[in-house]
């Protein structure tokens, strides 16, 4: 792999000029004095949660800026899953989706309009909750003096949000925003068919005073 990103980076920079990184699992070992920064997605899950920060040390080591490129929380606690909360790409969520209904929603023609995707069983939206955990991670990797973070996701299109329960696939998903079934437009911003969560205006709050 550090073969690989050797010769990627010297022709990337023959044609880029600006900082180049990679972004990498927590525990992959390269050769970072490639690279301008240290890039890793680093999800504060479950069962490291006592061990997130020491987990992040070894890679100050290498006396470049380091930058988290990935974290969430699902909207629900129902994400949880052994390995904790992941992002909506990944596992966190994915547990409580009817994955059939999904699949003959979108896969099969016709018939699939009839097919409406939904949750197994009902579940608690937590929007709160979210936002909380969140803010707690960007708080404690503010102290360990990463240089930035990019909390995922905005927006997803195939979580939709809805009223009922049964058919709220947005928990299960780590976005900002809520996308609307149906074509349903926002308050907040009419002319957009998303509204904003919890989260969304609590990382814009906390981006805004750090």
């Amino acid at each position: 792999m550090n073969e690989y990103l050797t010769k990627a980076n010297t022709a990337v920079r023959q044609e880029y000029h600006g900082e180049v990184s990679y972004d990498s699992f927590i525990l992959e070992k390269f050769d970072w004095s490639l690279f301008d920064c240290v890039g890793v997605y680093h999800y504060r899950a479950t069962k490291i949660e006592d061990r997130y920060l020491e987990m992040l040390e070894p890679l100050f080591l290498f006396g470049k800026p380091v930058v988290i490129t990935e974290f969430d929380y699902t909207t629900t606690h129902g994400g949880m899953n052994e390995e904790g909360l992941l992002s909506s790409a990944g596992l966190g969520g994915n547990n409580i989706i009817n994955f059939w209904s999904l699949f003959l929603h979108y896969k099969i023609p016709i018939f699939g309009r009839f097919v409406r995707p939904q949750l197994k069983g009902v579940h608690a939206r937590d929007e709160t909750w979210q936002a909380q955990k969140i803010v707690e991670t960007l708080q404690l990797l503010d102290s360990a003096g990463v240089e930035g973070t990019l909390v995922d996701t905005f927006i997803s299109q195939t979580r939709l949000f809805s009223e009922n329960p049964r058919y709220d696939l947005d928990m299960t998903s780590a976005s900002l925003v809520k996308y609307f079934e149906g074509g349903g437009h926002g308050k907040t911003f009419p002319e957009m068919r998303w509204e904003p969560k919890e989260s969304f205006n609590e990382v814009a709050d906390y981006y805004a005073n750090h």
